[in-house]
């Protein structure tokens, strides 16, 4: 797995430091600040993070020139993780203080979370929880195994991706009593909501099973 060149998505929207933290706790001695187009081509993989407005961060990408090269990427088959933010941007559309296109890898919307009067349930949505799998193909899915699914991750956000296709939706988790993607897949392109780069192990053992996956098709 040390031979893996991971590329990191550098755009000015993105918690770098504590992904190439996490990339070293596993060994990835190889990583790749990504923002021209030739710097996506020598990559085995990309992560695409995100913190942040919706607009401001498609905005940055456009301004970097990357939003055609990660398509190309993807769509030659290169696998790509998207974190927080980043997963939300493979999805069409945000209504986030207004509507902007995103890189439309996933068909859906990012939408905000609903507000609540109870006290308990304020946005942004801060704080550790579990996931639930929606799928039961553990087989096929290797990069949420059974053992994931009794962890908690750090989640910091008030918007969600609401995927059009269902069977996009690895696992959900919820809050104020609505469900929301927290991990979401289709084909070659994954995404988490929570931060798995700040969730301890369990985010360790996720970005663990990525990789791997990644590995496994070189």
């Amino acid at each position: 797995m040390k031979d893996l060149k991971v590329g990191i998505i550098d755009y000015g929207c993105g918690n770098i430091k504590s992904i190439i933290g996490a990339l070293k706790h596993l060994g990835i001695i190889k990583t790749v600040l990504v923002n021209s187009e030739n710097e996506i081509e020598v990559c085995d993989c990309l992560i695409l993070p995100g913190v942040g407005a919706y607009g401001h961060a498609m905005k940055r990408l456009n301004a970097n020139n990357l939003i055609m090269p990660i398509k190309k990427f993807v769509y030659d088959g290169g696998f790509i993780l998207g974190i927080c933010l980043g997963m939300q941007l493979l999805f069409d559309r945000s209504h986030e203080m207004g509507t902007f296109d995103g890189l439309g890898l996933i068909s859906g919307t990012v939408k905000k979370l609903k507000k609540s009067d109870n006290n308990n349930f304020k946005l942004p949505n801060i704080g550790w929880y579990s996931i639930d799998k929606k799928k039961n193909d553990y087989q096929s899915n290797n990069f949420l195994m059974k053992k994931d699914l009794i962890n908690f991750y750090y989640f910091v956000h008030s918007y969600a991706a609401f995927p059009n296709e269902p069977k996009n939706i690895i696992a959900s988790s919820s809050y104020s009593g609505e469900a929301f993607a927290a991990v979401v897949k289709k084909n070659n392109i994954y995404g988490t909501q929570f931060h798995p780069e700040k969730s301890g192990q369990a985010g360790l053992n996720i970005l663990h099973n990525f990789l791997k996956i990644v590995m496994k098709k070189q």
